[in-house]
């Protein structure tokens, strides 16, 4: 679950994207992007319990959006232990 202040943070970062003249089709990947991670983690709020892979690809998403958000300004890599199945 995320905190609503992120949320705030990616809806405001797609406005000054779309405001500065951003190219429409950036923008609109920009906005699906968030309305995927925006819809998983609506999903996720009505199990008890999410696979690890869930949430990897659940936070890939996220860190793919703020990625976007700061103009690539970092790198990550999500490491899962060998001994974890992530299913």
């Amino acid at each position: 679950r995320l905190n609503p202040h992120l949320w705030f943070n990616a809806l405001s970062s797609v406005q000054h994207h779309l405001l500065t003249g951003a190219n429409p089709r950036s923008s609109a990947q920009y906005l699906s992007k968030i309305a995927s991670v925006m819809r998983q983690s609506l999903e996720s709020s009505y199990q008890d319990m999410v696979t690890i892979a869930e949430e990897v690809e659940s936070a890939e998403k996220y860190l793919s959006i703020q990625q976007m958000r700061l103009q690539e300004a970092f790198e990550y890599s999500v490491q899962i232990h060998d001994s974890l199945d992530p299913d």
